[in-house]
């Protein structure tokens, strides 16, 4: 939040690997867009192989 307020970005994006990914989708997709309700900017979400489980980073646009 601190960091879509100092940057103002457009758009917000999650690159993961896919049991990070899955549980956005799944388990905790009310967090997710009350999340998105909250800053008012989209989130968008994408799988990369190359994260450890686990490990993910967020990305302002």
């Amino acid at each position: 939040m601190r960091l879509a307020r100092q940057f103002n970005p457009s758009e917000f994006k999650v690159l993961a690997g896919p049991e990070i990914i899955e549980r956005f989708l799944e388990g905790d997709a009310g967090f997710l867009n009350q999340l998105i309700d909250e800053l008012g900017k989209p989130i968008s979400l994408s799988v990369e192989g190359q994260y450890p489980p686990g490990g993910y980073d967020m990305v302002l646009l």
